[in-house]
């Protein structure tokens, strides 16, 4: 089930914002902007880009439907959940549609999916790392969107090069640092490093658990 209700907020403090990363599965379209597009912006925290990143991909439209879904979504959980408090047998039929819009969803998604390249990402509050074949200079602006997995939420943003660094013979991991993302924007991300965290050391008690059930006469 995609739903998110029984991720809470606020998973990521002050201290520990801009050292917090994981490793995660993601779907990464980029595009490398030409100098003239962003016409002498000084990218600052307190200054925006005059562009909108979803320009740049063309079926940027379905993404941003995918995403008005996830909003209702969420508006849904919260009146199921109270109508469950009152009428728990009308509640339970309506979390039952959710579960069936959920398969749908996620069926549609899947199929998408399976087109496209998936690839393991470094992810950040403030940045994502993630490999491509040719190098790019510090600086570099780019028009960035990332598909999480598997909840299929997708990140559409500007970013600039922070790092470079050859890893293989024709691979390269370009850091990139988000520019202006909004809080919902770092809301989702917050709430997926939380979720990956968690089933991160849920598969290291399992694997543990495991090999000491092994060891048993």
């Amino acid at each position: 089930m995609m739903s998110d209700d029984v991720i809470q907020d606020n998973p990521i403090n002050d201290n520990r914002r801009q050292s917090y990363r994981i490793e995660t599965k993601a779907i990464v379209d980029v595009k490398v902007l030409a100098d003239q597009v962003l016409t002498d912006q000084v990218l600052t925290d307190n200054e925006s880009i005059n562009a909108n990143p979803h320009d740049y991909f063309l079926d940027s439209a379905n993404i941003q439907l995918t995403q008005e879904y996830r909003e209702l979504q969420q508006q849904a959980l919260k009146r199921v959940k109270a109508l469950s408090d009152d009428h728990p047998e009308l509640g339970e039929y309506a979390m039952i549609v959710q579960k069936q819009l959920d398969v749908l969803v996620q069926a549609c998604l899947s199929n998408s999916a399976d087109q496209q390249q998936t690839t393991t990402v470094n992810l950040s509050p403030t940045g994502l790392a993630f490999s491509r074949e040719k190098p790019l200079a510090m600086g570099t602006l780019l028009a960035l969107r990332f598909t999480l997995l598997p909840e299929y939420r997708s990140i559409c943003c500007f970013a600039k090069v922070t790092r470079c660094e050859q890893i293989l013979a024709q691979s390269f991991e370009i850091g990139g640092q988000f520019i202006n993302i909004d809080e919902h924007q770092q809301h989702i991300i917050s709430r997926h490093m939380m979720q990956a965290e968690r089933e991160q050391r849920r598969k290291k008690t399992d694997q543990t658990e495991g090999m000491w059930a092994e060891r048993q006469p």
